[in-house]
């Protein structure tokens, strides 16, 4: 049994439901209910590591009756839902064009650069919440002898597809931006397209796989030496 969490309204238009415990595939399973019903005015449910947001469009906004509708969907043991569980494997190339930090990760965690590979692809990782950029995935999962701080000097420029650990997440740049997260390799698959359906490749919930060993497959690192 979950401890009730406490719903709390943040602005206007968005509320704010926090979990004492956040279990995460509890907490994905009570977004997913959430989503499912028809909540006046729901317009996003936007899940994050313990809580989660929803807003509303304030024109069709009735804050009693919401607050009365959550907490009866809340009041359900969501745990039982059944809820999408998706699985995706990321193949990823460690040339040294596309994974310019493996050395010093390796160095770091006090291994070889092919035995840090080995437990970075050993576990099956989870989307914990979508942030920092459109597309950019926070993975829960990374094993702890592999978390590094982020660096000191963030590059100007992180290629998009590019695999990372940064403290004690692991992630995937959805575009080329600026970053200070460690570059281990990089994938030839899009993260966030504006133009797709679901412009976001990831989502809260999913189970994320790495595929080990790719080095210079075509179509996965010619970008990096285009």
């Amino acid at each position: 049994m979950h401890e009730a969490p406490v719903i709390a309204w943040v602005s206007e238009c968005a509320l704010r439901v926090a979990f004492a415990r956040a279990d995460p595939d509890h907490l994905y399973a009570v977004a997913a209910a959430i989503s499912q019903t028809r909540l006046a005015g729901l317009m996003d449910v936007i899940p994050a590591s313990e809580s989660m947001l929803l807003v509303f469009d304030p024109a069709l906004l009735d804050p009693a009756r919401i607050e009365d509708r959550l907490r009866a969907v809340l009041a359900f043991d969501a745990a039982h839902q059944s809820s999408e569980r998706r699985e995706i494997m990321i193949p990823f190339c460690v040339c040294k064009g596309c994974a310019p930090d493996l050395t010093a990760v390796a160095s770091h965690a006090g291994c070889s650069a092919d035995e840090l590979l080995a437990r970075f692809t050993e576990p099956t990782y989870q989307v914990g919440f979508l942030g920092f950029a459109p597309g950019f995935a926070y993975l829960r999962g990374l094993p702890e002898s592999l978390a590094i701080p982020r660096r000191a000097t963030p590059r100007i420029r992180v290629e998009a597809g590019s695999v990372a650990i940064g403290g004690g997440y692991a992630g995937i740049y959805p575009g080329p931006m600026p970053g200070g997260w460690w570059i281990i390799g990089r994938t030839s698959l899009v993260l966030f397209d504006p133009d797709r359906t679901c412009p976001a490749m990831l989502r809260p919930g999913d189970h994320i796989r790495f595929e080990p060993g790719l080095r210079s497959r075509p179509g996965v690192c010619d970008r990096a030496s285009a």
